[in-house]
């Protein structure tokens, strides 16, 4: 698909290709839901490790119009920042007026004009034929789901990019870590993988990367066998942990042994939780993502795969980094598929 963008898609391809050059995760249009309805999108969600313990997360409104009514833009654009619980703002306009770039210092909105945005069109920077843009990723998707798999891999795909707007916690980590298990069943065990299911495997696991590396940000201080309890609990019971869980699980025996008088059914629901649990198979993962070395490289290597997710050519996992390859071997076998079938 070559089809030539429109001119709110290409600025948006222009300021993503500019931000992925400054060194930021870059996501663009990040659907904004409450309570499965759509409220808004987000034109380019910005992601940075500034330090071992800063992350920032930006929200980047852009609009490429004759009337671009820069001023109420700031306005929407900041109180969107507010929403979400950003840590800053950036309008892109096609206004040049000073008045817009003073408004915007003085509500701590960057402003990006006109002539900036034209400078980036002339330059090397505003359009990259090596990578895909939004609109053929979404055509490939289409045309391989459709016909091959029968299920809604774009709807799939949006929901992945909207969960970056909601809290990074390991509500979000398992989430991709599902989503990941759900891709990597499409690898054949024999024959060529398609690239398309390729490029669902390496966006959702540079997500996952990414949210994993914002939860231990917050950790930088904890030792290895800290971060060790701390993920295996994040994996195993999410967000609200294993003192939740055994909460609801206690408070299940307790029902069932009121409605029944049996202790036997309150154990076995204890049982049946503690089997679950171990099924879960965590410290898989807990052991692979508490090491120091790892977590050191896990911003570097989600760049790495989101850019090699949207690679004109794809690349074989095989030809990636070792730290991506490592990530998506441990992956592999957590979701208990063949890592060799995935390291091709």
């Amino acid at each position: 698909m070559n089809q030539k963008l429109a001119k709110g898609e290409r600025a948006e391809e222009v300021f993503r290709n500019y931000f992925r050059g400054l060194g930021y995760f870059v996501a663009r249009g990040c659907k904004f839901n409450f309570e499965g309805f759509e409220i808004t999108d987000v034109d380019l969600f910005l992601y940075s490790k500034t330090s071992a313990i800063v992350r920032e997360r930006v929200n980047v409104d852009i609009k490429n119009k004759r009337t671009p009514q820069a001023i109420e833009r700031v306005f929407w654009a900041k109180g969107l920042n507010e929403t979400l619980g950003f840590d800053s703002t950036i309008v892109c306009t096609t206004d040049n007026r000073e008045a817009v770039k003073n408004f915007g210092l003085q509500n701590e909105v960057l402003i990006l004009d006109g002539k900036f945005l034209k400078r980036l069109e002339c330059s090397d920077k505003g359009e990259d034929t090596s990578r895909l843009n939004e609109e053929q990723l979404l055509f490939e998707i289409n045309e391989y789901s459709g016909g091959k798999t029968g299920s809604d891999w774009s709807g799939r795909y949006e929901l992945s990019k909207g969960r970056l707007l909601a809290p990074l916690t390991f509500d979000s980590v398992n989430s991709w870590l599902s989503e990941v298990g759900e891709f990597v069943k499409y690898i054949p065990i024999s024959g060529e993988c398609s690239s398309v299911v390729l490029r669902m495997i390496y966006l959702s696991v540079s997500k996952l990367l990414l949210a994993i590396d914002f939860v231990l940000s917050r950790y930088i201080s904890a030792t290895q066998d800290d971060r060790l309890v701390l993920l295996l609990n994040g994996f195993s019971f999410g967000g609200a942990g294993i003192k939740h869980a055994e909460k609801v699980r206690d408070m299940a025996a307790a029902l069932a042994k009121g409605a029944t008088g049996s202790e036997q059914t309150s154990e076995s629901i204890r049982s049946a939780f503690n089997e679950q649990v171990e099924a879960v198979n965590a410290n898989i993962l807990a052991e692979f993502f508490c090491k120091g070395v790892v977590g050191k490289t896990l911003f570097e290597d989600a760049c790495l795969l989101d850019r090699a997710g949207y690679e004109a050519e794809i690349s074989n996992p095989v030809t990636l980094p070792n730290s991506c390859q490592a990530a998506l071997g441990v992956l592999a076998d957590f979701h208990e598929v063949d890592r060799k079938l995935v390291l091709f």
